[in-house]
């Protein structure tokens, strides 16, 4: 198990950048909070989520194919293709929204929207670049700056009358442009123009990614963001704004190192796979740490989490949640082990198997939801449901993980 000293080293290198970044998030908006209205965190929620949702087809998956490439010939092509596909999107969106129709934006929300989205998703670009190359210590840097950038010019501009509207939506553009341009000057894998033979060739050979991995990727959204949608209705806005909030609480630091993991398993695991024929070994090694430290925090929450704890740090208002909260920490539990080794299907490249798992995650989702409610349960109980079937759903991608992990190279 030495052999993974470097594999573990450099998921604490992202971990702890990314970590610092987001502590220094949450400082910030405590500040910033007290010089922006809710109607100002409302535009940015829609300025944050219209980004997020147009990014699941704004750059054709392809950066995502970045983390499996090693030569400097193919990362600058696909790198090339990439940010192609993400400006011809944004200029596809602008158009729409000027020309066809609006979607209740403003003119300057528009652009704010269209600049957000192009310079987001040449963050999002760089970061899986640098991933490949496995400078990770270098993108948990730039995190850092991003998030002091953002929280130094939103509460700069919140205390300007004149620039307060437009502050948040701005500041993430400006975060983000300081972020892509110290990306660009720091890596020796430089943009530069290719032919359409070039583009053309990487369209074909990662076509599962744009059409396969497009379609998983917007349903795994869809199934993140239908909750806000119909809990209030069938739930009522207590119980909904209960599972709301402690989905918000537990879901950062849960995302936050599975995603770092995920990253870093993704690229060992590739490099193991093209060594030895199959990742087995770095996955029971990656999967069994991360349910020892997943057992560990719920031994920690079973001990000390209790009605009292939750008052002392959330406010009266938030009694009653505690039974809500368990339940989403054992859903987020399932997801903290086995969401960094569905990567296995990118390195075997099945992105069918997880077109499949997705239409299966949907259905584990919300159809307890649904029996739940036509049967009048308790709503505490409908969300119980909820989590035993995504619970299910998790086990499935476990399985399927594995077997992709185990198959030795050219049976399939």
């Amino acid at each position: 198990m030495s052999n993974y000293t470097l594999f573990i080293k450099n998921i604490s290198q992202l971990l702890a950048g990314s970590g610092m970044a987001q502590a220094i998030t949450i400082v910030a908006t405590i500040f910033i909070a007290r010089v922006y209205s809710p109607e100002n965190f409302s535009d940015f929620g829609i300025f944050t989520a219209s980004i997020a949702l147009m990014l699941t087809i704004g750059t054709g998956r392809l950066d995502l194919a970045l983390i499996q490439v090693d030569r400097k010939k193919e990362l600058s092509n696909i790198l090339f293709s990439s940010i192609t596909i993400l400006l011809l999107s944004s200029v596809s969106f602008l158009f729409f929204t000027i020309v066809i129709y609006d979607f209740g934006f403003n003119l300057t929300n528009i652009f704010l929207i269209f600049f957000g989205f192009i310079l987001t998703g040449l963050t999002q670009i760089y970061s899986n670049l640098y991933s490949s190359l496995e400078r990770y210590g270098e993108i948990g840097e730039l995190r850092i700056i991003t998030a002091i950038t953002f929280g130094v010019t939103a509460f700069t501009l919140g205390k300007i009358g004149d620039f307060r509207e437009h502050g948040l939506l701005f500041s993430s553009c400006a975060a983000h442009l300081l972020c892509v341009i110290l990306f660009i000057a720091k890596t020796d894998i430089k943009f530069s123009l290719s032919t359409f033979k070039t583009f053309k060739s990487v369209i074909i050979e990662y076509k599962d990614y744009w059409s396969l991995d497009t379609l998983s990727s917007l349903m795994n959204t869809l199934g993140r963001q239908l909750p806000l949608l119909i809990f209030p209705s069938l739930l009522g806005s207590t119980i909904a704004g209960y599972y709301f909030f402690s989905q918000r609480i537990v879901a950062a630091p849960v995302n936050l190192i599975a995603n770092s993991v995920g990253n870093v398993f993704r690229k060992r695991a590739t490099r193991e796979y093209q060594i030895e024929g199959n990742f087995k070994k770095i996955f029971i090694f990656t999967f069994f740490r991360l349910l020892g430290l997943c057992f560990i925090g719920l031994i920690f929450v079973l001990i000390f989490l209790d009605e009292r704890l939750v008052e002392i740090l959330f406010g009266n208002q938030w009694n009653g949640m505690l039974n809500i909260l368990f339940l989403v920490i054992i859903f987020y539990s399932f997801k903290f082990v086995i969401s960094p080794l569905t990567y296995s299907f990118y390195i075997i490249r099945r992105l069918h198997w997880n077109l499949i798992g997705q239409f299966f995650y949907l259905l584990m989702l919300f159809l307890p939801i649904l029996i739940g409610y036509k049967m009048n349960l308790d709503p505490v109980l409908i969300i119980l449901l909820h989590v035993i079937g995504a619970c299910i759903a998790y086990s499935g991608y476990l399985v399927a993980s594995y077997i992709c992990a185990s198959e030795i190279r050219g049976e399939y």
